[in-house]
């Protein structure tokens, strides 16, 4: 949870390219950076993982400072 906030955890997240783009001049990075360094560290037997994508289970308001709670972990 996140304030009073419930979610389903869906799946794995990998991260958009986009992120190669610098959004002051629309031109991708030739390197791929940021995504090259961080796929260093974020690597698993699936590919590269950036977080979860999640589903808040009812609408609801998050705020700064809500306690995140994790309520089940594998």
């Amino acid at each position: 949870t996140v304030g009073a906030q419930s979610f389903d955890i869906v799946k794995p997240s990998s991260r958009c390219v986009l992120t190669t783009v610098d959004p002051d001049t629309g031109v991708k990075d030739p390197g791929l950076q940021p995504l090259r360094t961080l796929s260093g560290y974020r690597r698993t037997a699936d590919g590269v993982i950036f977080g979860q994508n999640a589903i808040h289970e009812s609408p609801g308001v998050i705020r700064v400072n809500d306690v995140v709670t994790v309520i089940e972990s594998e």
